[in-house]
């Protein structure tokens, strides 16, 4: 099983929401969640987030939301991997083989590269 999964946390310390950022006509974590849904090798594509509009956005695209606590949210970006990977797995109900991390502070890969 191979699983996408994005961090947007709300919290920045350069540029305060940065990741709501409109970019080419969307929010600037939209994009890698739209790339990661259309690679057919990809199982499952979840969002990892405390922010309640990418939360909305990212359910609308058609990904699986994992809310990230405050404690988890507003510490390092690693924390939020692990959580929301555990997160993930739980849901499914079991560990993926391969994942592909995202970000939801900038526009990564396309999908010919996540492939």
């Amino acid at each position: 099983m191979i699983i996408a999964l994005q961090t947007t946390r709300g919290g920045s310390a350069s540029v305060p929401q940065k990741n709501l950022a409109s970019v080419g006509g969307q929010p600037l974590f939209a994009w890698n969640l739209q790339h990661a849904l259309a690679v057919p090798a990809i199982d499952h594509v979840f969002c990892a987030t405390d922010v309640p509009e990418v939360m909305e956005r990212g359910r609308e695209l058609g990904c699986a939301v994992v809310s990230l606590p405050p404690q988890i949210a507003n510490g390092n970006h690693y924390g939020s991997i692990r959580y929301g990977l555990a997160q993930a797995e739980a849901s499914l109900g079991q560990r993926a083989k391969i994942v592909v991390i995202l970000l939801g502070n900038a526009v990564g890969a396309l999908p010919k590269d996540l492939s």
